[in-house]
């Protein structure tokens, strides 16, 4: 794998790219305020005519990922496009099919994310054993693993109900603190036989997604910021672009944490990112 360029601010990148894919926790808040200089970075890439798409795996609506960002004072002016992996999770189970989910929903995960329930002909139910699918959006709380939900898999896995992921994060920092995301739950699910779908980063639907905005040109120069390496990294890659690592994000600890720091990190997950920058600052 190429070394990886560190540099000091995104702003390093600012003629090289026409286009920057941006992530959201971890990069530009955590859950409880912006990052110091994410703002200004946005507003200056955007004062030289960048292009500026949030691309998410919040288990979303667009209207509440821009509500949540409205809250740590990110507006509209600060971007052009919003692309969230709960709005394809919608956009799939709006259809007369809902994606071959069965109508009968076991909803998995907090409150703020029943939005993304919001127009859909579902009928949710209370019981496993009254589902056709869950829908996993992650966990009302912060647990620091899946302990919790050991035991409602294995019921799930015995009735053999597929899972429909909104949010393929493993990981997330909320309020400065590390918790599970509703991907771990996905992978846990997963790893006990049971059936699941995951749509967000890294996986090809939300890139296309990003493509197919209105006005984009194909040949644009695209540059993926987030702070997963799972996520944001390998995906950026698969799409075919470059891409930049927030080092201070949810790999903080690991980094710090590994005998060969960076590296070490990129060959645990078996991917390396273009660039390397502490903070999404300029």
């Amino acid at each position: 794998m190429p070394a990886t360029r560190f540099i000091d601010g995104i702003g390093a990148l600012a003629d090289a790219f026409d286009v920057f894919i941006v992530d959201v926790w971890g990069v530009l808040h955590d859950g409880q305020r912006a990052y110091p200089g994410a703002i200004d970075c946005l507003e200056r890439l955007r004062s030289l005519g960048r292009r500026i798409v949030v691309v998410s795996n919040a288990a979303r609506r667009l209207d509440g990922l821009a509500a949540e960002l409205a809250a740590q004072r990110i507006e509209p002016r600060h971007y052009d496009d919003l692309v969230c992996s709960g709005e394809l999770v919608w956009e799939r189970l709006r259809h007369d099919d809902r994606g071959g989910y069965g109508r009968r929903c076991y909803f998995l995960g907090p409150e703020r994310s029943r939005g993304i329930l919001d127009g859909l002909d579902l009928q949710l139910v209370g019981r496993l054993d009254d589902a056709d699918f869950i829908l996993n959006t992650g966990s009302e709380d912060n647990p620091p693993d899946t302990s919790g939900f050991v035991e409602l898999l294995e019921r799930a896995r015995a009735l053999e109900l597929p899972m429909l992921c909104a949010n393929p994060d493993q990981v997330a920092i909320r309020h400065g603190v590390l918790g599970i995301s509703a991907g771990a739950i996905a992978r846990r699910y997963e790893s006990m036989g049971g059936s699941v779908e995951s749509l967000g980063k890294p996986h090809a639907p939300i890139y296309a997604a990003v493509r197919a905005l209105p006005g984009l040109d194909a040949d644009a120069r695209a540059v993926a910021i987030g702070d997963g390496m799972e996520t944001d990294v390998r995906g950026g890659i698969g799409a075919g672009m470059a891409t930049v690592l927030i080092t201070g994000g949810i790999h903080g600890e690991e980094i710090a944490s590994l005998a060969g720091g960076f590296d070490d990190l990129c060959e645990r997950y078996r991917c390396r990112p273009d660039y390397a920058c502490a903070g999404m600052r300029w």
